[in-house]
Order: C-alpha cells, then structure tokens, then sequence
C-alpha cells in the first residue's frame, strides 16, 4: 500500500503511525518519510505530545484498524474541516449501520470480511478510489552487510511469534537433517528475543556440529535478515512476520500455516496483480498450495483455521494441526519448489 502511494504521488510527504512492533516492520522503508511510534499504552506524556506534533497535520488519512484508539488519532491527525481532506478506513461488517460509517469521520470505508478477505486485497482497497494499478509488491529494506554465507543455502526461520503457530522443534530437527543429507547449506535466522533465542538453543543442541548449518540467529537487521533471503536458493518458515518479509522478493517460499487463515494471512505470490484473485488467492483447510513462488501447507482438519487458540492450554502446548504437517511434506516441497524456479529464472 505504501508503495502504490509513493509511485502516485512521489513528491507528498508520507508518514506512518505504528506500534512497536509495527516500527520493526517498516524500519529502513524508503518510501516513507516518517515513522511515528506509539506505545500499546502510552502515557500521559507520551499522549499529549504525539497529538501536539500531529493534531491536523495531515491531507489524507488512511486507517487500516476496523476499531480502537486508530480511530481517535485518524480523526485528531486529519485536517477534517479543510476542503482538501480525505480519510479511508476499515469497518467492522456488524459496524455497517453505525456511526463509523459516517461521512462525518471518513470518505471511503471499506467492510472487514472475516477469514474471507486476503489483507493485501482488503487493504489495497482502501486506496481504490485513487484508481491506482493493480500490481503488488511487498518492499522489504535491504543491508547487503552480511557475515560469510555458504555459496548456495536455504534461509529457515524456526521462530512463531508466540507458541500456538510454532511448529515442533522436532519437526524443525527432522527438515534441517533431511535438507543437509541432500546436500542443501542452512543459514537459521531469528530474533534477539529470549523466545527465539530459547527455541535456537533447543534446536542447535539436538542437531549433530556441521558446517553446512550456520546459525545466524539475533544477529541480524530486519534489513540484513532481507538481503540474506533475497540472495537465497529458497526461504522456509512459519507464520511470522519475516516470512511475510521474504515475499519482498522473487525466492521459493515454503510457510506452515494452520492456526491464522492463510486466506487472510498467508505471503503474497512476488508481484502478483490484485485483480487474478477477487477476494481470496488462498483457501483454508487445503494440505498444499502453489502460487507463484509461494508454497502454503495446512492441516486438513475441519476446525482449521481456529483463530488462535481453540486448542490453547498453556505456553508449552503445540497446536496438533501444526503437528499434522509432516517434515517429510516440508522438504518434498522445498525441492520441487526450488528446482521449479532454478528452471524458470
């Protein structure tokens, strides 16, 4: 989405309002000029100077959270009374009649479709009055300052974001032991955080010393950790935000989804147009998709996808539609999916 904006309009001043989390995602975006974060609870302080740097400040405000305090800042930070303001923004389906879609507080409103809608396709028509083209592309922030790499690997990113969408760190141990038989360098890649370094530990213990697997984890950029993927044979991981960072760019991707709706939530194919799908490109509950460069494996099982959590006891838990995706599926994907693109290039 901020991409289509910059090519439209190259000289506007775009800014984005982001959490914290938020911040580590478009951190190095050349397309935006600003990045404002906000705390999940801000303060008082913190408050009142967010609004006295951005109250009416703003042309166009573009609000892509159906509900919340996006709300408030999309109405504090707009110019709403200047003839030239224009906000768009997405409402709940049950919000249809309310208040939220008056005029009164936005131009365009696009309807939240639950587990229908892919949110590139819902968030690309926010910008659907602007008649902008209709091709994607995910822009990923690139620091090609990288410590020594074998000459051809695979990058596999082990960590979930939390424990419900992690897949078996024995599932993990099974794949990297399959893909080094057959010949595949691995380069592992994580955050700093102690989950992540907690689950790489776990993992690097159970495997044999080799070094044709090279643990990279928590010491990469967001922007090294992109160049690293896009000079890659190929990208394996789960449901996390850096496999939706790897489809910034033309490599095979494998990613294991069951809990999220892969229909809303999984990668989007390298620069596929908009309008080759109407709603969805990916269905729930299908063992195994192909589009594009991206390769999706799910369980089967008739509660898939929960939505986090129908399954969820305690931190230690694993999801058993997780555990339904074998490492046998993974690796017969990952080379039927590299060799396909090594023919294709």
């Amino acid at each position: 989405m901020i991409r289509k904006l910059r090519l439209a309009y190259p000289d506007t001043q775009i800014d984005a309002l982001v959490t914290v989390s938020g911040k580590l995602a478009l951190a190095g975006n050349t397309d935006l000029n600003n990045l404002i974060t906000v705390g999940s609870k801000p303060k008082l302080v913190e408050s009142l100077k967010l609004l006295k740097d951005n109250f009416y400040q703003y042309d166009w405000v573009i609000n892509d959270k159906p509900s919340g305090k996006s709300e408030i800042y999309a109405m504090l930070f707009s110019k709403w009374l200047s003839k030239g303001s224009w906000r768009s923004r997405v409402v709940n389906e049950g919000d249809s009649e309310g208040w939220r879609t008056s005029r009164l507080f936005s131009e365009h409103t696009v309807f939240e479709s639950s587990n229908e809608e892919h949110r590139i396709i819902r968030n690309f028509s926010l910008l659907s009055p602007l008649s902008l083209d209709d091709e994607m592309a995910v822009i990923a922030p690139e620091n090609d300052e990288l410590p020594s790499l074998p000459k051809n690997y695979i990058v596999i990113h082990c960590p979930s974001s939390n424990q419900v969408k992690q897949w078996p760190v024995s599932s993990w141990k099974e794949l990297i032991e399959r893909l080094e038989i057959s010949g595949h360098k691995i380069v592992l890649t994580g955050s700093p955080s102690a989950r992540d370094e907690n689950l790489l530990s776990e993992l690097m213990a159970s495997l044999s010393p080799s070094d044709n697997i090279v643990n990279l984890s928590g010491s990469l950029s967001i922007a090294q950790t992109s160049s690293l993927i896009k000079s890659s044979q190929g990208y394996i991981g789960a449901d996390s935000g850096i496999t939706h960072l790897a489809s910034g760019h033309n490599v095979p991707i494998i990613c294991i989804i069951s809990v999220a709706a892969a229909s809303m939530w999984a990668p989007w194919p390298y620069r596929m147009s908009i309008n080759e799908y109407e709603k969805q490109p990916y269905r729930n509950g299908v063992r195994r998709q192909v589009l594009g460069n991206v390769t999706i494996l799910q369980s089967t099982r008739s509660c898939v996808p929960c939505g986090y959590g129908a399954c969820r006891t305690d931190e230690k838990q694993v999801s058993p539609c997780l555990s339904d995706i074998s490492p046998n599926e993974v690796f017969e994907s990952v080379v039927k999916s590299i060799h396909y693109h090594q023919g294709i290039k």
